[in-house]
């Protein structure tokens, strides 16, 4: 702060300065040496003294059995993966080199590594995870390990969660098991503090039986961890909107307090609600998030601040907010000079999703914001020629709004890959059925139950259920699932792999639909006239599979939910969700009792749909509240709930904010239905 109200004081990167300052002159560096003190590269490898907290009498002697112990692994896993990189690639090295260019662009591994593979017909999750075990490798010598003053500290444990990293990547792919020799070797080096640590970190990460590349769904809940559930929109920000700004302190605390997992709403754009069940693009992000704050770092904006507001006012956010970041998103697009400006010209050329949903905004905006079966017939069926005279026209609109999707895509990886990076992953959230009105129906008819003017016979929603006595009745077109079936659920498979770039685990709402799923006519005023129909099944999550390996997914199984859902998740091995407030009224036959939550569940004190935990307890009856006996006010029973939670048997317990906090009705998220 004190930097950027510092007239003499201007924020660069290396890249744009060099760029304003080109070299004149070519240097060789000496070998070995290095900048950070007399010992030289001593400094990365011995006892050279040096220290962060000189007075704290710590000793490196830790630095070279560290080094020692990954070069062992390093050499053990090569000898391991040269027969499989000779096997699978035409020449293993270069394209090793060549796998950063994949990493730094947006394009997918298969199209990138089909010019290496030796057979055409090659297994590519044996490729990639041939890639990424020699990537965390490499990451496992990241310097700053060996820089400070403990083996216990961060960077040491962050190199050894790679170093787990590439132990299950090479167990899974070649059956060679490194751990217990590589755990001997961890074992044997000192620390001034407890290397406990370092063997925790060791064991913990290599015990999960998961990785980047493909997570086992029925282990994604194996070890016993805990998580906070709050959305992006409600972080107490400057503007009429919670944003991204408040992603790395919210990290950081929860970091500090030992919580594990994230749970997020869906990212994609907002109905005229604020809800983001019911988005005009799925695949999108919502630049409504992007912080103010980030964008003026970026020299996309001025500081303009303002204040924060107690509750979301989402007009405003349409409105006030989107046009500063749009007025970010223009800069940026005619700022050749920019830093970030080729990854923008990269983005605009790559994302297909993002032009998609950008013509579909341009069209609606041009069409005075009427639904897309009212417009033109040209336009409303797609007609190449119609769609390209548009597209020409309003060429500055739609590329804007791609730039501001890629502001918005930009900001959030920066955010989950810290958080990553502080050990904690982010559990994604993604609606199973879509607006009526947006670019995902608009542009995919064809796999909809709808008519040829795009008009529906029937629609979603959900019989009446605790949450109502008439039922939900949502509105969304219904899925055509023989349709989808015939290309083997290709936007499903689509729609996941995008809602993955985004989190590292994925909540599927309303899972009770794949199994059957309530439709109404769509003459209907309420669900109570609907009738069930049978799903798909597990069809569609086996198409999935075949394309991204298994599934990091947790459903909810809320609800009327029937027997054959039961059977569908559990046939997939998929973790269920247990809402505590659903199951102390009853005995332990509740799914929901605290008693009955199976390991591979996720325990919740309340959810975004629910009433808090203090508002909860604040509705019973006197003798419910006697009978319970959680605490004589809302707080009490709000931390009693919490504690039942995190003692239930689930392997994850996911706590709302809101019931940490001990807040009532008022920091409800969400009432189903209004």
């Amino acid at each position: 702060e004190q930097l950027e109200n510092n007239e003499e004081v201007e924020f660069t990167t290396v890249a744009r300065w060099l760029a304003e300052n080109p070299a004149t002159r070519r240097a060789e560096i000496r070998e070995p040496s290095s900048w950070s003190c007399a010992h030289g590269v001593e400094r990365w490898r011995s006892d050279c003294g040096c220290a962060i907290h000189p007075g704290s009498g710590f000793r490196q002697h830790w630095r070279g059995p560290l080094r020692s112990a990954l070069e062992w692994l390093r050499d053990h896993a090569r000898e391991s993966l040269e027969p499989v990189g000779r096997k699978l690639l035409n020449d293993p090295n270069s394209a090793l080199a060549d796998y950063g260019t994949h990493l730094a662009s947006t394009g997918s591994f298969e199209d990138w590594v089909r010019p290496h593979l030796k057979n055409p017909s090659a297994s590519l999750e044996s490729a990639q995870l041939w890639f990424e075990s020699h990537r965390h490798l490499l990451a496992m010598f990241t310097s700053c390990a060996w820089f400070f003053d403990d083996s216990t500290g961060l960077e040491p444990q962050q190199n050894l969660r790679h170093a787990a990293c590439a132990v299950g990547l090479v167990k899974e792919l070649t059956a060679t098991d490194l751990f217990e020799g590589f755990y001997a070797q961890v074992r044997q080096i000192p620390s001034n503090i407890d290397n406990s640590l370092l063997l925790d970190t060791l064991h913990n990460f290599s015990k999960r039986d998961d990785h980047p590349i493909q997570n086992q769904s029925g282990s994604i809940t194996a070890m016993r961890t805990a998580g906070v559930l709050h959305p992006v929109t409600a972080f107490n920000c400057p503007g009429p909107i919670g944003s991204l700004d408040g992603g790395r302190d919210f990290v950081d605390w929860m970091s500090e307090v030992g919580l594990k997992i994230w749970q997020i709403l869906p990212l994609c754009p907002s109905d005229t609600f604020g809800s983001p069940y019911s988005s005009w693009s799925a695949l999108s992000g919502d630049p409504t998030l992007v912080g103010l704050k980030w964008l003026e770092g970026m020299k996309l904006l001025p500081a303009q601040y303002g204040t924060a507001h107690e509750r979301v006012i989402y007009e405003k956010a349409r409105t006030e907010k989107l046009d500063s970041v749009l007025a970010a998103s223009k800069s940026l697009l005619h700022d050749d000079s920019h830093w970030l400006h080729a990854d923008l010209n990269d983005f605009l050329n790559q994302a297909t999703w993002a032009k998609e949903a950008a013509v579909f905004r341009a069209i609606w905006k041009d069409q005075q914001e009427r639904p897309w079966w009212e417009w033109p017939v040209e336009l409303r069926d797609r007609d190449s020629a119609t769609l390209a005279q548009f597209c020409s026209t309003h060429k500055e609109a739609i590329e804007n709004w791609q730039s501001a999707l890629f502001l918005f895509e930009r900001q959030w990886q920066a955010v989950r890959n810290y958080a990553n990076s502080r050990g904690i992953r982010i559990l994604g959230d993604m609606p199973i059925y879509v607006a009526r009105n947006s670019v995902d129906v608009w542009a995919n008819r064809e796999l909809f139950q709808l008519d040829p003017e795009g008009q529906p016979s029937s629609v979603a929603g959900v019989p009446p259920d605790a949450y109502s006595d008439d039922g939900q009745l949502w509105g969304n077109p219904l899925f055509d699932w023989d349709a989808m079936a015939a290309d083997d659920y290709r936007w499903w498979t689509e729609r996941v792999r995008r809602c993955l770039v985004h989190c590292d685990v994925l909540r599927i709402d309303h899972f009770l639909g794949f199994s059957r799923y309530w439709s109404i006519p769509a003459s209907s005023e309420s669900a109570k006239g609907g009738s069930w129909v049978e799903g798909p099944g597990r069809a569609v999550f086996d198409c999935i599979q075949a394309q991204l390996g298994d599934l990091p997914v947790v459903v909810e199984d809320l609800g009327d939910v029937d027997q054959g859902t039961h059977d569908l998740r559990d046939a997939l091995g998929l973790a269920g969700m247990r809402v505590i407030q659903f199951g102390l009224g009853g005995d332990l036959t509740n799914l929901h009792h605290p008693g009955q939550d199976p390991k591979n569940s996720v325990a919740y004190s309340s959810t975004h749909d629910s009433p808090t935990a203090a508002g909860w307890w604040d509705t019973l009856s006197e003798s419910d509240k006697a009978r319970l006996n959680l605490g004589d006010h809302p707080q009490a029973a709000s931390s009693r709930l919490i504690q039942e939670v995190l003692h239930s048997r689930a392997s994850w317990a996911i706590l709302p904010l809101a019931d940490i906090l001990g807040l009532g009705h008022e920091a409800r998220i969400n009432t189903p239905g209004t």
